[in-house]
């Protein structure tokens, strides 16, 4: 009875009659017949539930206005995607005026162009008895009103108003993980926005929207594209956990699990398409809840061996899992229909995205908290080393001052050497000399005696030239008063006329006269080399050169075209004097560099910094 106090009537209980057709065969004239007329059993349910079914069911309602207004009436099935509806307007006797609407048919069909499916009602003030047919492959739920058009229009906006806001905020959650994924590029951020964007693109699967919007005249691919998003939900909120929740590393078994639940998935997609859809959508049911649960407990075992960020995804997924249980339950008619509300998977979505937005928020947070002590754990190892390398280079210093204090001594030590031999063995040789050219030249002396005296005089003559020669090569050259590259120049010309071999010596310094503190070791580095190729590399021509600028440095390079290292008679390779050329070259921080030359011969090369800015 329609009158002027409500605006719309639900149709249940003491309202509305059924019949299931499990065939789907049976027309209006059978169902209006006096044979099956019997068969219609009033509903016991506010809201007509059926489980899963494939079955068509026919509903039989009487209407009678009492209204005074004009208002259009229409029937309201809050059954988006019901398959196939047909509502027949009695017009006479045994004839019925048809309207068709459902997913399975082109839009364009309807009388009124909306995503739900809703049917003018013609009423009047006499009684009138209303036939519908529904079908759908699936959840055989069957919500029916009779309502008015603005009592319609203002449902659906309320609707629309939810579900745009649910849209909205799971693009801009999709958005922040787009962002996240660009910056950091890790996988967990495109799962988590694909898993958003096929849970959004299910919701308005379900709801209609989707076909309304973009298939309106091609009907058969409403099924498939539904099926599809509902598979790419499952599958990427399978990668997701193990992306986000690190698997592999925490619970290598759930890992494994869900790794074969991820390929299961895939491989079914084609098989999802191809079975029929009612099959296909309670094996998706099955599989939602199954991945929800394996996924809760991987959050769950991944939390107790320390993962933190877990915790916030375990209440996604039990979520998740409530609400996939409670629909699956109300799919399969174990809970009444009515006892949520349409709209709560939206609930359900919503804090399934926000507690895995939270998550994603906390495993930064701990990623962030992570990148921090290893900050402070590098900042104090570089203490830590700065420390160490102070230490080190406190100690070589010491050690640097130590070996200058040792060449310090040890010229100190060559200088009363050579002062004790100038001063006494030099002085006593030069007597003996005199002493024996006095007695060579007294008169009468006998020639047998003269001749007894002239290898004398030569030895006294040889051993007072050798006296002076040590003598001079233990003198420090800072004692020179003829300056240090005279000095050098001086022991070149000595060593080459003993031992008849031709010495060159170049000079490149930039200044006219070297004011080194440390040439000293440079010239006892020269003079080792020279000895050294004069005695063991039995060469026939030896090249000095000296190179200096403040800029380069000092480089010292004595060459000879001897028989080498090898060759040589007592293998200079680790000898006493190159140990302490070595020496003396790290005193000054220089090195000392020795080579085999390819044409024959070695090469002994003393690189040093010049302490010493030009004038």
């Amino acid at each position: 009875m329609l009158d002027d106090t409500a605006e719309s009537y639900p149709l249940g209980v003491n309202r509305l009659e059924v019949l299931e057709d499990r065939t789907g065969a049976l027309t209006i004239d059978d169902v209006s017949s006096e044979r099956l007329s019997a068969s219609f059993t009033p509903s016991s349910q506010p809201i007509p539930h059926f489980g899963m079914s494939a079955a068509a069911y026919w509903f039989r309602f009487t209407v009678q206005s009492l209204t005074r207004s004009q208002e259009a009436w229409l029937l309201f099935l809050d059954q988006p995607v019901a398959d196939e509806v047909e509502l027949y307007t009695p017009t006479g006797t045994n004839s019925f005026e048809e309207q068709k609407s459902g997913v399975s048919r082109p839009i364009s069909i309807r009388e009124i162009r909306s995503r739900s499916i809703v049917l003018p009602l013609p009423v009047d003030q006499a009684p009138r008895t209303f036939y519908l047919r529904a079908r759908i492959q699936g959840r055989a739920q069957f919500p029916l009103t009779v309502m008015t058009y603005e009592a319609f229009q203002r449902q659906e906006t309320l609707k629309q108003n939810r579900l745009a806001a649910v849209s909205g905020f799971l693009v801009a959650m999709s958005l922040v993980g787009a962002a996240l994924l660009t910056f950091t590029r890790e996988r967990s951020y495109l799962y988590f926005v694909l898993y958003l964007l096929s849970y959004l693109m299910t919701i308005l699967s379900i709801s209609g929207y989707y076909y309304a919007w973009f298939l309106p005249e091609y009907p058969l691919l409403h099924r498939t594209t539904l099926l599809t998003f509902a598979i790419l939900m499952s599958l990427t909120g399978l990668l997701f956990t193990r992306s986000f929740l690190r698997v592999s590393d925490f619970s290598p078994r759930f890992d494994r699990l869900l790794h074969w639940m991820t390929l299961l998935n895939t491989a079914l997609l084609p098989g999802y398409l191809l079975i029929p859809p009612l099959y296909a959508k309670v094996a998706l049911n099955m599989m939602f809840f199954l991945a929800a649960v394996v996924s809760g407990l991987a959050a769950f075992a991944c939390y107790r061996k320390g993962f933190a960020p877990a915790r916030y995804f375990l209440f996604s997924r039990l979520v998740v899992y409530a609400g996939s249980l409670v629909y699956a339950l109300i799919n399969f008619k174990i809970l009444p229909a009515d006892l949520l509300p349409n709209d709560y998977m939206l609930l359900v979505l919503i804090c399934d995205a926000s507690f895995s937005v939270i998550a994603l928020a906390d495993r930064i947070n701990t990623q962030r908290q992570q990148i921090n002590r290893l900050v402070d754990d590098v900042r104090q190892e570089m203490d830590e080393r700065t420390h160490a390398h102070q230490v080190i280079e406190h100690e070589m210093a010491e050690r640097l001052r130590l070996e200058q204090e040792v060449v310090s001594i040890s010229d100190d030590e060559r200088f009363k050497i050579s002062r004790a031999l100038h001063d006494g063995l030099c002085q006593q040789l030069t007597g003996a000399r005199l002493a024996c050219s006095s007695l060579s030249n007294r008169p009468g002396a006998q020639p047998e005696t003269l001749e007894l005296m002239k290898p004398l005089q030569r030895l006294l003559d040889e051993s007072v030239e050798q006296a002076y020669a040590l003598s001079r090569g233990a003198w420090p050259i800072e004692h020179e008063p003829q300056g240090q590259f005279t000095s050098l120049d001086a022991f070149i010309q000595r060593i080459s006329e003993q031992s008849c071999i031709p010495i060159d010596f170049h000079n490149q310094s930039t200044c006219p006269e070297c004011r080194n503190p440390q040439m000293s070791q440079l010239y006892r580095i020269a003079q080792e080399a020279i000895t050294n190729a004069v005695k063991h590399a039995r060469a026939s021509r030896i090249s000095v050169s000296f190179d200096c600028s403040p800029a380069e440095g000092i480089v010292v390079e004595i060459r000879d075209n001897g028989v080498g290292r090898a060759g040589s008679a007592g293998n200079t390779r680790g000898g006493m004097g190159i140990r302490i050329m070595a020496h003396r070259a790290r005193s000054i921080g220089g090195e000392l560099e020795l080579q085999d030359l390819p044409e024959g011969g070695t090469a002994v090369i003393c690189r040093a910094p010049c302490s010493c800015d030009a004038p």
